[in-house]
């Protein structure tokens, strides 16, 4: 999936309800987003990601600015997920989604 992201740069939204995708795989996601800023909106909820993928994820979305939105909902990112987010564009957050701890 992450080698899709990485050259497909007609992709404009990432969706993904109800996933396996655990922090390994967030992880290689988040890097290909490195490389494709064609995508403005995130969506991967209830899926197995925790403060360990997040962490690789915010770190992208400090470089990466071309987003709209991202939902994280249903997953147990917890405290230490959202301190890693906290310090990237919180205008992207669905604040609405219900981050579980």
């Amino acid at each position: 999936m992450a080698d899709v992201i990485r050259v497909n740069k007609s992709v404009v939204t990432f969706n993904s309800f109800n996933s396996d995708i655990g922090d390994v795989e967030f992880s290689c996601l988040a890097r290909a987003l490195e490389e494709n800023t064609s995508i403005r909106t995130f969506y991967l909820n209830s899926t197995h990601i925790t403060h360990e993928g997040v962490k690789c994820f915010a770190e992208v979305l400090r470089v990466n600015c071309t987003m709209d939105c991202v939902n994280l909902s249903g997953n147990k990112i917890g405290d230490e997920g959202l301190e890693h987010l906290w310090g990237t564009q919180q205008k992207l957050f669905d604040y609405d989604s219900d981050l579980e701890k």
